[in-house]
């Protein structure tokens, strides 16, 4: 004989299984859309074949969606999670550009379930192009020289220099910076040496050969505009290794993470 306590227990359990084994399972999330297109900044006319990226707001790499825009410059994004996003445009030829709102750099898009945002449109400009030569004292090609195209940008009060593009010299000593955004750049041409690069070494120099910021020629760069003959002229020189140690004045304790 079953005792009464027992024969309820095992009553409620069949029935909680009952209940679970008949509830619906949880339903995924209706998916949202975002439609826009893509210009061009200086024209307004529509970019075909660009590149739209979606990403999570949050900093995540994996792409949560893309598109290629069509012959408008239209495109869709369909299937998306809900969540807060951020999205790209790009092109060869012109200069890879966030999603805007105004005057905020990188405006950020909520999408809730089942949600479908229109014009989340792009304007791109132009990108610039800087190209030209580098050669030695004897008009000799110089093969693997950085040159880097870098513009003045000021933090908390102080200038510096912030690199917008680089390349390397081929063997004919030619290079071809592209994607650069229009503005006043400085350009550096500098030979990296190793230990084992038994090589001649060059001195770094800023166009137009010049060995510091304060006589380099600044170089201006229009929307779509290629500026060639930037070119340079190295010159062999001396190195020497300089070492030491960085401490504080008043504790004499060592200093860690100082720049040069």
């Amino acid at each position: 004989m079953i005792a009464p306590g027992r024969r309820h227990n095992g009553i409620m359990g069949f029935w909680l299984l009952f209940l679970l084994q008949a509830a619906p399972p949880p339903k995924d999330p209706v998916p949202a859309t975002i439609h826009g297109k893509a210009v061009a900044a200086d024209t307004g006319a529509p970019l075909k074949r660009a590149m739209i990226f979606l990403r999570p707001a949050n900093g995540g790499r994996r792409d949560a969606g893309g598109a290629i825009t069509d012959a408008t410059g239209a495109y869709e994004i369909k299937n998306i999670a809900p969540g807060v996003y951020v999205a790209e445009c790009a092109k060869s030829g012109f200069i890879s550009t966030p999603f805007k709102r105004g005057k905020e750099e990188n405006s950020q898009i909520t999408l809730a379930e089942g949600q479908e945002v229109k014009d989340i449109d792009f304007i791109l400009p132009r990108s610039g192009v800087v190209s030209g030569k580098v050669v030695d004292e004897y008009d000799i090609p110089v093969p693997g020289v950085v040159v880097a195209v870098q513009r003045k940008v000021y933090r908390q009060g102080k200038m510096q220099l912030e690199v917008a593009s680089n390349f390397v010299t081929d063997d004919r000593g030619r290079y071809r910076v592209p994607e650069i955004p229009a503005g006043l750049y400085y350009v550096r041409a500098a030979k990296q040496a190793s230990r084992n690069d038994v090589g001649p070494t060059y001195a770094a120099v800023f166009f137009p050969n010049a060995g510091g910021l304060a006589e380099a020629q600044a170089v201006k760069v229009g929307p779509g505009e290629e500026v060639s003959g930037i070119n340079f002229a190295l010159h062999e020189t001396a190195v020497f290794s300089v070492s030491g140690k960085v401490v504080d004045l008043r504790t004499n304790a060592a200093v860690g993470g100082a720049t040069f």
